[in-house]
């Protein structure tokens, strides 16, 4: 993983689909203890957490503190230690009074927890992105197995990943107190379809075939521009030519016209023309396109 987003999410591109009504459902996780998205690679669960964080920043209901979770987040010892560092830099507290090394799972949690309730009213979410990483079982996920018990009312957990969270959620929910997005509500409903293939200026029946995989509407759009920039670029090579004349008056007298198109459209590449003979002419057309979306970024 690109450690750069390790504590911030990753910089959303600008035509990237928003997705209004999974943000929605994201705003509730100001009001319940647990949010979680689960599904494939592919479904944009990464590209869906940086809009919500980004929507948070227009219109405020509390502090998003972002993670991307590795696979040494599995230790105890270590994600205490980070998260307790992420807590401490928000709340202007020494993080590294707040976890003493080897103090256990459940005393660990129950100090970032304080830590937590200290800045309330002020409402926090911890978000955790690949928290597959975090496997059920392991000593990180009974850490946040702990935290969670021990989380104040102003506190919030919100977690993304290809598997279902590594926490126990059976009497979270009987509380009414989970949000869940499914690999089900990850994929493009019929509207999004038709918005995304709008945007990318491409035949809505192009994306029948993607049964709503963010990634693979992706993959299709950039296919069908890249096909339609090899036919733009084959017709305009076959309308290319050139005409000459030659008028001689005499030995070593030469007077002629050469006339050359060249056009070139790249894709991920360099087109170059090069021509011998009276009149030399080299055009080099240089031009990317790069798609990506994930959503998991993933984009996962």
């Amino acid at each position: 993983m690109d450690r750069s987003f390790r504590f911030q999410p990753p910089e959303l591109r600008a035509d990237l689909l928003l997705r209004p009504r999974l943000l929605v459902t994201l705003r509730r996780r100001w009001r319940h203890r647990i949010t979680y998205l689960t599904g494939g690679p592919g479904l944009g669960k990464t590209t869906l957490l940086g809009q919500a964080l980004a929507d948070n920043l227009q219109a405020p209901q509390g502090r998003d503190l972002w993670l991307a979770a590795e696979p040494t987040d599995a230790d105890a010892d270590h994600l205490a230690h980070v998260v307790a560092t992420m807590v401490a830099a928000w709340a202007n507290e020494a993080g590294s009074d707040l976890v003493r090394p080897g103090a256990g799972v459940a005393a660990s949690a129950e100090a970032v927890a304080d830590a937590l309730w200290r800045q309330a009213p002020a409402q926090v979410c911890l978000v955790v992105d690949d928290v597959q990483l975090i496997p059920p079982g392991s000593p990180g996920a009974e850490w946040l197995r702990e935290l969670v018990a021990r989380m104040p009312s102003n506190s919030h957990l919100l977690l993304a990943g290809r598997t279902e969270p590594p926490i126990p959620l059976g009497r979270y929910r009987g509380q009414g107190a989970v949000v869940a997005v499914t690999e089900d509500d990850l994929r493009f409903s019929d509207d999004e379809l038709r918005a995304f293939a709008a945007e990318r200026g491409i035949d809505r029946a192009l994306l029948a075939g993607t049964g709503g995989w963010p990634a693979m509407a992706e993959l299709t759009a950039r296919a069908v521009a890249e096909a339609e920039t090899a036919a733009e670029a084959a017709t305009a090579a076959g309308t290319g030519g050139g005409t000459g004349t030659r008028t001689e008056t005499g030995a070593g007298t030469d007077a002629g016209t050469d006339g050359d198109i060249r056009p070139g459209h790249d894709h991920d590449g360099d087109h170059d023309g090069d021509h011998d003979g009276d009149h030399d002419g080299d055009h080099d057309g240089d031009g990317d396109h790069d798609g990506d979306h994930d959503g998991d970024g993933d984009h996962d």
